[in-house]
């Protein structure tokens, strides 16, 4: 399960804080007969981002790739002034990847 979070401008607790509050309402109410899930994150990853990129679109393209080895993107309800959350719900939308919006 992919998380998509607007993060920019974001502190790190409330970040933490969103994403713990996703993670737990899926395992509550959608995660169906699965008993173990997989969350693949893109905060937790710390990489070198090169001097010379655009960092959101350099992160971007990293999450691109996580999201394409995923069956399941979940984001929070109001992802409109997060570019990148919104790219990845057209990426999800185009590729056919299950996007599931979760009220926290």
């Amino acid at each position: 399960v992919f998380i998509s979070q607007g993060m920019s401008n974001i502190p790190e607790e409330q970040v933490l804080k969103t994403r713990e509050a996703l993670k737990k309402k899926f395992m509550e109410n959608y995660q169906g007969d699965e008993k173990e899930v997989e969350f693949i994150s893109t905060y937790e990853v710390e990489e070198h981002i090169p001097e010379d990129v655009i960092c959101g679109v350099y992160l971007l393209g990293r999450a691109i790739k996580l999201l394409a080895g995923c069956d399941l993107c979940i984001a929070e309800s109001d992802i409109s002034n997060s570019k990148g959350c919104i790219i990845e719900k057209e990426v999800c939308s185009l590729y056919g990847i299950e996007y599931l919006t979760i009220p926290v």
